[in-house]
C-alpha cells in the first residue's frame, strides 16, 4: 500500500464546524443583511455543507492515524458525522416545513 505522512488540524476543522453551524444558527452576530441572506438560502447553505461535511468524512475514511493519534482522530469524525447529522437535520425541518 503506498502512503504518505500527513499533519490533520483537527483544530482548525473543529473551529470550521462551529462557525459555520453558529452563523447559519445565528448564534452570533451578524449585520441584519447577513441574517435575511442566511434565511433566504438556508436550504442552498445547508445543502452545501452537508456536501462538505461528506467531503471531510470520505478523505477521514481514508486516512488511519498512528497509534497515538487514534482517541484524538475518532473524536474527529464523530463532530464530521455529527456535522453531517446537523445538516441534514436542517434541510429535513425545512422540508417538513414547506409541507405545512
Amino acid at each position: 500500500m503506498a502512503s504518505i505522512t500527513v499533519t490533520l488540524n483537527t483544530e482548525e476543522l473543529d473551529t470550521q464546524i462551529e462557525l459555520w453551524r453558529a452563523t447559519v444558527d445565528m448564534k452570533i452576530p451578524i449585520s441584519d443583511h447577513l441574517k435575511l441572506h442566511f434565511i433566504a438560502k438556508r436550504r442552498e447553505i445547508l445543502t452545501g455543507l452537508l456536501e462538505t461535511g461528506r467531503h471531510y468524512d470520505a478523505l477521514l475514511a481514508l486516512m488511519e492515524p498512528v497509534e497515538a493519534d487514534k482517541e484524538r482522530f475518532a473524536e474527529t469524525r464523530r463532530k464530521v458525522q455529527e456535522f453531517r447529522r446537523w445538516a441534514a437535520d436542517g434541510l429535513h425541518d425545512l422540508n417538513e416545513l414547506a409541507k405545512s
